[in-house]
């Protein structure tokens, strides 16, 4: 429900709320499974939502003192105008998303866990598409580029070294997370439980009972991506293009008005899609606390009985 919401908010600081509440929720639902694989996912995602939650709240921060708006449309080409900032905050949202990060693995971990339940496992699995959907919308904005040629470039203020101090952690613990899970969080496990699963990465492979992936290879091609980029990113000169909208421009008075169906004239608009007449607050609220509260009482009434 949670992750519904987000996807209809524009304000970043709402996304990353809504965001927040549907990890919790993933967390007390793992934790509410109760099997030592379970509580592990839980304690994991802990750990690692925490780290890349914190440095997209502090980049939504900055980038609203950058830009003077936290709306998601208002940050487009910020690329330009903040490379590092928004890099920064690129490397967040995708640590939310894809593998090899901690929170992918994590959430990867709480599937398995659930995989006997098909109720759970069909919401793990509709938060977690949910979650890209957003998280790829706002970084689409930011990446894009801009035509426009009086575009500053941003100064790098203070705020950066704590910023880019938790992207590095993001980056280490990813490449540490089985190190991490030996040492700090199996032995929690089995104090709680008197058990603890093997959750392996041995041979550069993440194996667990649903399935395995190329981990370390993963990690080789975001490296080579990055090298491949860095040394090419000179090399070609970008096109320059306007607007153009089949034939109906309006240059006379402007180049970004176009003459509608009604033959008036409309500003060109370009934004992303928010869905609030399906997802938005006034659609899902009542009926997320509708909900929240008939599973409360059952909750209670199951641990009375």
């Amino acid at each position: 429900m949670c992750s519904a919401l987000a996807l209809s908010q524009r304000n970043a600081k709402r996304v990353l709320a809504y965001s927040t509440i549907a990890n919790l929720g993933l967390i007390i639902a793992s934790a509410g499974i109760g099997t030592p694989l379970a509580v592990a996912a839980a304690i994991m995602l802990i750990l690692f939502h925490a780290i890349s939650k914190a440095l997209l709240f502090l980049c939504t921060g900055e980038i609203e003192h950058t830009i003077g708006s936290r709306d998601i449309e208002d940050m487009s080409g910020l690329i330009k105008k903040a490379p590092l900032l928004t890099i920064l905050a690129a490397l967040g949202m995708v640590s939310m998303l894809l593998p090899p990060f901690g929170v992918l693995l994590t959430k990867w971990v709480s599937m398995q866990a659930a995989s006997n339940n098909p109720i759970v496992i069909v919401f793990l699995i509709l938060g977690s598409a949910l979650t890209t959907v957003y998280y790829a919308k706002w970084l689409g904005t930011i990446m894009s580029s801009t035509m426009d040629k009086n575009v500053v470039t941003h100064k790098k203020p203070e705020t950066y070294f704590p910023l880019s101090f938790l992207g590095s952690a993001i980056v280490v613990t990813s490449i540490l997370v089985f190190a991490i899970y030996d040492y700090f969080i199996r032995p929690q496990v089995e104090t709680l439980l008197n058990a603890a699963p093997v959750i392996s990465g041995q041979a550069g492979q993440f194996t667990s009972e649903i399935g395995a992936f190329a981990y370390a290879a993963i990690f080789v091609v975001l490296a080579l991506a990055l090298l491949i980029y860095v040394a090419t990113k000179n090399m070609f000169t970008p096109r320059k293009a306007s607007y153009y909208m089949c034939g109906e421009n309006n240059l006379e008075m402007d180049r970004l008005m176009f003459r509608n169906g009604l033959c008036g004239y409309d500003k060109c608009n370009v934004s992303n899609i928010y869905l609030e007449n399906t997802f938005g607050e006034s659609k899902l609220t009542t009926l997320g606390y509708a909900i929240s509260i008939i599973l409360i009482v059952i909750a209670l009434a199951g641990g009375v009985l």
